[in-house]
Parts: C-alpha cells; structure tokens; sequence
C-alpha cells in the first residue's frame, strides 16, 4: 500500500482545486508517519522538502504525532527527517513552515472547537475512564502541542484527519472531520484530504472514511480558522 511510486505520485500528480498543496504534503506525511512506513515516509519528506515545504513545518507535524501515534512514530519520523535533512546539504529547501503559523488559542478553546456542544460529555467521559485522562488530553494534547504556533488549527486538523484514517480509530476520526470543518475546511476539501490518505488504507476503511464525510452537515467555518 506505500509502494514509492504512489508516494511520488501523491506529490506530483495533478493539483485539484480547493486544498492548498501545502497542506496536502503534510497530510501525506502525517499519513506516512502514522504508518511507520520508514523508506516511503523519508521519500516523501525529500519530496514536499523539494516542493518548497519548510523544515518547521514538518517538525511541528512530528511533534504533533506525539498524542495521535505515539513516542514511538514521532521518534521515528524526527530520525528519518534527519536523515533527509542530512542527504538534503546543500539543497534549498522551503524558507518558512508551509502554511501561516497559527496560535493564539487555548487548549481548551481548540478543545471545544473540536467537540463543540459534546464537549462536556466527552470530557465527563474521559474521566470516567481515568481521573487523569481529560486533565491530560486538555493540558498535554491540546495546550502543549495542538495550540502551539507553527501551524494553523486548520492544518493540524487536516493532519489530524489524515493520522486518524490511517490508525481506523473511528470514533475520534469523525470528531476530527467536524474539528477541520469548524476551523474553516470545506467537506470537498476533505474530500481532498480523504484522497491523499486512501493509497495507504484498505479498502472497506476508504469506504468508511468518506462515508462518515458525506454524514455531515455543512458547517459555517470558525473565524480565524482558514490559511490564506
């Protein structure tokens, strides 16, 4: 499913319209990442590097597949960047983070974006299932690493997207497709996002995944949530 070819292909092939390129390189990796293809994920990363995709961009990316795949896949993404960036001396990569850096937001107000009028359920419920975990979920995930600057809240939702589709955890995969519709994606946008993440995923699971899509409302975009 991560064969070189489709991984060049999902970088070089024609541009539809609607979602920035930038945004789609990333979400390839984060893809990559979440697979723990080593080869495919450092052939992708020269790729979009030699696109114009910058260092920062990708760095923040790792770092935010910390609370979506693990030390493991983060650590692992961080080594093979190196070794890219090792190959890379001497070739101009792209100056700034990709897309517009973000910021700005709590973690609990990225949270509640996300969640919207569930999230005091989904809160409750997490500390039913351990007295420390929405502490940690609203502290950790959200106010260390999804409120960070360097990307956009739009951007990290794409990725999150992309992350989530690859690890079929299902439930949180469509909280995620309604977090990037609230931060200013579009449905057909995702669509996009969707289809960059599908050459790595069975088959019933790309089923599923834009199913899910076409179940949700259109939502009026957050301000401050898009990327020029």
């Amino acid at each position: 499913m991560t064969d070189l070819p489709h991984v060049a292909a999902a970088g070089e092939g024609p541009v539809r319209p609607g979602l920035d390129g930038r945004i789609r390189h990333l979400v390839s990796i984060g893809a990559l990442v979440a697979l723990g293809d080593r080869h495919a994920m450092r052939t992708y990363m020269r790729v979009a590097m030699e696109a114009g995709i910058g260092t920062e961009a990708v760095r923040e990316l790792l770092l935010q597949a910390v609370p979506y795949c693990g030390w493991p896949r983060a650590l692992e993404g961080f080594e093979s960047l190196g070794a890219v960036l090792e190959g890379m001396a001497g070739v101009r990569t792209g100056a700034h983070a990709g897309p517009e850096a973000g910021g700005g937001l709590s973690g609990e107000a990225y949270f509640r974006t996300v969640y919207g009028a569930k999230s005091d359920e989904v809160l409750s419920r997490m500390k039913g299932h351990h007295p420390a975990l929405a502490d940690w979920v609203l502290r950790h995930a959200y106010g260390e690493v999804l409120a960070r600057p360097g990307l956009p809240p739009r951007v990290r939702e794409c990725i999150a997207v992309g992350m989530l589709l690859v690890l079929g955890t299902q439930s949180t995969f469509l909280s995620h497709l309604r977090g990037a519709i609230a931060f200013g994606t579009t449905p057909d946008q995702l669509r996009e996002v969707l289809s960059q993440v599908t050459l790595h995923i069975p088959e019933e699971r790309a089923r599923w995944a834009f199913a899910l899509l076409d179940l949700l409302p259109e939502a009026t975009p957050a301000a401050g949530g898009g990327v020029p």
